[in-house]
């Protein structure tokens, strides 16, 4: 039934608005649902934590310092102390069990594609992710640079569920996700050395003080490495065979299907273990001219490799021999493969420079002046073999491709936060944001020799422009009810020129388009223990340089081309939500819970023919969903948790192709919950979660419905647990076991099993 969230959502606000109220909680340890609450967690004389302080500021829902419970959105807050506590290695983790977001990380430490969905708008692209208000989506390919940002770095990440392009523009349909930095208010120093499985190696140093009162300075470096899992496992098709004299006999191997559960297939081996490193720098300085006047300065520098070992032949002859090509048979059947599919795909990394500087000027009790200005730069390059057609590699050498995307994204918004009354507070502000992206392709003679390039074979280009201007209220009605309008205007324009061999150079006139978002959120807050909140807004996505100007070559699984269109739309989301957020039981109890519903309009899609793969704009779909959290601690060092989010996602309209109608939208599980519980005693932290995430589709036309098999997609419920122990009041001791309960899923690739990292820190 296609409504079962209003029930359920009228259920639960009946339930909980009927409850007794309390004041405001004191929550310890992990993800701060819905309020958003900010906590420091300090030690007492004995080494045990102290009753944490609260600290409910959130800033990037208005763009103003607003206390959580009076901002009428759903907001959670991850801490430091909370990333800490789950001993998170590449920062996107740290939203796994954020309310409502699906962080999609699919071969471990190595992953470079990793992603995260917010209420069903799945991708990179489509979720603003900033660092000190500057975004870090690159604008090729969608990607988040997430293992190249230094956690020591971290103070607190905020997300902001529901579209927001109203204050931010662009990218912000799912929500937005503000990174943000610490400025020491005190020396500090710390050192952090861990091991794990696969001989994974994590360490970090971070180094900040404060002179004089007024000048703030840190910085630090953090390198990660592991040897890596095998994360892609190869199958092929049989045929039935009857064995010629002197053919290559081997065991029967183990048996799958491919991911429409419609075709037997057979694993013959993996591409080998995925090597990855990850070093890390940061500095940031700041200078506190006088209270509410400042000025900061923070550069991130990262470079992330990644490789494939040897591969792995699981098909064994006669002679005790592995087979890495040929025709093999057992039984009645063969399988003829090449030692292309037993070859990495993708060699190469990808270095990141991201620049942000924030300007925040009080110059009166009524007027606030607030400039954030910065660049992020990505380089993306890499090398695949032909690996997939014609499939001329070889694991010594041969042929193969090697690919340069970089791409550069520069913002500055200019604001004012202006008092008219002390009941209305109005923010207005423009802003103008340059990308540009490139894409260069040239054929190697060997991929192992990245010297070996022949001439260039593809040069694209392409930059997006935007001029916009935003504005917003805050109106305090009556002492219990806030009123917050916003309004954005944005104007587009895009340019890019093509030079591919074979295909006359192209130079592409200047295409634009503008877009209004506006947004209204209500709050009404009865009691100091309970507030109800409604909002609505547009959310908007112009199409990435990659989709309007780059070209894919013949290859991948389906051995086809895929070309861009410059006729893309903008994609579009029209959201509702209301919900609420309730304190119970002298402080010790939190709940909250919130109906949701998407409408995307002009949302892109894939279509092949016989000349290849392109995108088109005009499918509409539609998302509805409840997410509900509680958090129970009945006493200070105890704490229980939970949250579930249930979405029904439906595609309503496709003219170009009528038959995805009524399927699901790709990369939008049904239900997500996470559960655990935070015990700190003595000097013993032990923080132990179960997340669970459903099965999804990758496909629009959904066929890969086959569950738990190579390159498809499995439900899975994973159970990681943590333990601190302080053995000095400077050093802690830490082992993180992920996994397990060692569970075998796929996300495409094969994700990781069970895994431990022991490591200990020093800080004062």
């Amino acid at each position: 039934m296609r409504h079962w969230g209003i029930i359920i959502g009228c259920i639960l606000c009946f339930l909980v608005a009927g409850a007794p109220s309390s004041a405001k909680t004191q929550q310890t340890g992990n993800l701060q649902e819905e309020s958003g609450a900010t906590l420091s967690s300090d030690q007492d004389e004995h080494g045990k934590p102290a009753i944490t302080k609260l600290e409910d500021i959130v800033v990037t829902a208005t763009r103003t310092n607003r206390e959580t419970m009076d901002v009428p959105v759903s907001t959670t807050v991850v801490t430091a102390e909370e990333i800490e506590a789950h001993k998170i290695v590449n920062l996107d983790e740290a939203l796994k069990y954020a309310t409502g977001v699906w962080n999609k990380r699919m071969r471990g430490i190595a992953d470079v594609g990793a992603s995260i969905s917010i209420r069903g708008i799945s991708g990179g692209e489509r979720n603003l992710i900033m660092l000190d208000n500057q975004p870090i989506n690159s604008v090729v390919w969608g990607g988040v640079p997430w293992s190249g940002i230094n956690i020591d770095q971290v103070e607190r990440i905020e997300v902001v569920r529901g579209p927001f392009s109203a204050l931010y523009g662009v990218n912000a349909m799912g929500g937005v996700v503000n990174i943000i930095t610490k400025k020491p208010m005190q020396q500090t120093m710390s050192l952090e050395a861990g091991y794990g499985e696969d001989h994974t190696t994590v360490s970090r140093f971070s180094w900040g003080d404060r002179f004089h009162d007024k000048f703030s300075l840190s910085f630090g470096a953090e390198r990660k490495y592991t040897d890596g899992y095998p994360t892609f496992i190869q199958t092929k098709a049989a045929s039935a065979a009857t064995p010629p004299e002197g053919a290559v006999m081997v065991g029967t191997p183990e048996a799958t299907t491919d991911v429409t559960g419609g075709q037997t297939r057979y694993i013959i081996g993996d591409t080998g273990n995925n090597p990855t490193t990850d070093l890390n720098l940061f500095f940031k300085g700041a200078v506190d001219f006088s209270a509410g006047h400042s000025l900061s300065f923070h550069y991130t520098h990262s470079k992330q490799s990644d490789d494939w070992g040897r591969p792995n032949s699981y098909l064994i002859d006669q002679n005790g021999r592995k087979v890495y090509s040929g025709t093999v048979y057992f039984g009645d059947r063969s399988i003829t493969f090449r030692e292309a599919d037993l070859v990495g795909w993708i060699y190469g990394g990808r270095d990141n420079e991201i620049v942000a500087a924030n300007y925040v000027n009080e110059i009166s009790k009524r007027l606030t002046l607030k400039v954030d200005t910065g660049v992020d730069y990505q380089f993306r390059y890499y090398t695949i073999p032909d690996v997939w057609y014609p499939a001329n590699a070889l694991i010594s050498g041969g042929p193969g491709t090697y690919y340069e995307y970089p791409s550069t994204v520069y913002n500055t918004t200019v604001s004012s936060e202006i008092g008219i009354l002390d009941s209305l507070v109005a923010t207005l502000g423009i802003s103008y944001r340059h990308d540009h992206g490139e894409q260069d392709v040239w054929p190697l003679v060997d991929w192992n020799v990245e010297d070996s390039k022949q001439a260039r074979t593809t040069h694209i280009e392409g930059n997006n422009d935007y001029y916009s201007i935003f504005a917003q209220a805050e109106w305090r009605v009556l002492e219990k009810i806030n009123i917050i309008p916003a309004l954005r205007y944005d104007y587009w324009e895009t340019k890019g020129a093509t030079d591919i061999a074979g295909i006359t150079p192209q130079d592409f006139d200047t295409k634009s388009d503008s877009m209004v978002s506006p947004k209204l959120s209500i709050g009404f807050r009865p009691m100091e223990s309970l507030s109800f909140r409604a909002s609505t807004g547009i959310g908007f996505k112009p199409p990435d340089i990659d989709k309007l100007y780059r070209v894919l070559p013949a290859g991948g699984p389906d051995e086809t081309p895929v070309y861009p269109n410059r006729d893309l739309d903008p994609e579009k989301v029209f959201s509702w939500e209301i919900g609420f957020d309730q304190l119970l039981w002298q402080k010790k109890i939190q709940l909250s819970a919130t109906y949701f519903e998407n409408q995307i309009s002009d949302s892109l899609f894939q279509m092949t023919d016989a000349s290849g793969t392109r995108w088109y704009s005009g499918a509409e779909a539609e998302v509805k969903g409840v997410e509900a959290s509680m958090r129970v601690s009945p006493s200070d060092w105890i704490s229980l948790f939970g949250n579930i989010t249930l979405q029904d996602s439906e595609v309503t309209e496709n003219k170009a192709d009528p038959t995805l109608i009524g399927n699901d939208l790709p990369s939008t599980p049904k239900m997500m919950w996470n559960t655990g519980f935070e015990v700190n005693y003595w000097k013993a932290q032990l923080v132990t979660t179960v997340n669970h995430v459903d099965r999804t589709f990758t496909r629009d036309n959904n066929t890969d419905a086959a569950d738990n098999v190579p390159t498809g997609q499995s439900d899975y419920t994973v159970a990681d647990i943590d333990l601190h122990l302080k053995l000095t009041p400077q050093v802690t001791a830490s082992l993180s076991i992920d996994n397990l309960f060692d569970e075998e899923n796929y996300l495409y690739w094969k994700a990781a099993g069970r895994k431990y990292l022991a490591s200990v820190r020093y800080e004062f």
